[in-house]
């Protein structure tokens, strides 16, 4: 009996604390690390699917209609406008580049514009 109670004592004691403390680091960083690398790869992950899903879809919007705006400013068009009495007219739409030109060649006049008299603002007396 003294036999077992001598291999029970010696196997009762705490193990090296340098090894102990080494491993728990060592577990320590690497669980922080492999929680930081999933973070990342699934945030990662969902800012691609959003900017598919939603950021994407606005431009594709945006650029339809730009498409469609060059379109209209580089060919001629007619289209109808409807003057402030109401009645309708026929205007064409001149390509950009040509406007530029014709501007170029015959110059641009700028009409004065009249501004309206200033009226003190309400409670204000009236200058003399």
């Amino acid at each position: 009996m003294s036999a077992n109670t001598a291999t029970i004592s010696t196997q009762l004691d705490d193990p090296e604390p340098g090894s102990t403390w080494f491993y728990s680091l060592a577990g320590i960083v690497i669980m922080v690390a492999t929680t930081v690398a999933g973070s990342v790869l699934y945030f990662h992950a969902e800012t691609r699917e959003e900017d598919v899903k939603v950021v994407d879809a606005s431009y594709l919007a945006l650029d339809k209609a730009r498409a469609t705006w060059s379109e209209k400013l580089s060919s001629y068009q007619r289209y109808d406008w409807t003057l402030p009495d109401g009645k309708k007219t026929q205007k064409i739409r001149v390509p950009i580049a040509r406007a530029m030109e014709l501007v170029v060649q015959e110059g641009f006049t700028v009409s004065p514009v009249t501004a309206p008299a200033a009226t003190p603002a309400t409670g204000a007396p009236a200058k003399k």
